[in-house]
């Protein structure tokens, strides 16, 4: 299995329980992290039927470049990616809930994780503990394909988990747009290793609004 970049370098910290401990909100079939690093099986199939077009066209250009991506036209929350960085955003607003409400804007002193098992799933960690994850699950277990998805406890399509500082979002309703998600699966491989990925997200969790958005290149 080649792990991405920074994985390495968090394993190194000995992280690894950190890292662990990030899946504690996991998807309707969530295995714990142990099975999910050796037992997650198959390759990718046909993307899932849930989508509705993107809201802006994924990017036609080489892998982890984005280069065509209209920043300018991009609304909050996706201009808060807008950097030449690998950037995880987001913000916690609302009268109260389970969140603690707050920006986090990560662009650079945090260890990455970012593969597809094959769920997506983003994790990232600092040297003094988790920052946040994201996992997105597909109804058939396929790779999420570019696509708006609708979300909330009635939706049996395609799914965003999201875990802030270890407390995980109770999802009640919003949106979630994959607009980019370039990868390679190597013949007989168990996963697949991500090479860009731009997505943001708008939701509600309980009484908590959760907006964000993930820019990644490896």
């Amino acid at each position: 299995m080649a792990y991405p970049r920074a994985l390495t370098q968090a394993l190194s910290f000995g992280s690894l329980t950190v890292i662990s401990a990030m899946f504690a909100c996991g998807g309707p079939t969530s295995t714990p992290y142990e099975q999910l690093m050796t037992d997650a099986g198959g390759a990718p199939s046909a993307p899932p039927p849930d989508a509705t077009p993107a809201s802006m066209d994924a990017p036609a250009t080489p892998r982890d470049t984005l280069g065509s991506f209209d920043w300018d036209a991009a609304s909050y929350p996706l201009s808060r990616c807008a950097t030449s960085q690998d950037v995880f955003y987001l913000n916690v607003t609302g009268p109260s809930g389970p969140l603690q409400p707050g920006e986090i804007n990560e662009t650079g002193s945090v260890y990455w994780f970012v593969q597809l098992q094959p769920e997506l799933n983003v994790m990232l960690a600092s040297p003094t503990g988790p920052v946040g994850s994201i996992q997105v699950w597909t109804a058939d277990s396929s790779p999420v394909a570019p696509g708006t998805y609708q979300q909330g406890p009635s939706n049996k399509g395609t799914q965003i988990d999201v875990v802030v500082i270890n407390q995980p979002c109770h999802l009640s309703s919003g949106t979630l747009t994959v607009l980019d998600l370039e990868y390679d699966w190597p013949d007989g491989s168990t996963s697949g290793d991500v090479n860009s990925l731009l997505l943001s997200y708008d939701l509600m969790c309980d009484q908590d609004s959760l907006r964000g958005c993930v820019r990644y290149r490896k």
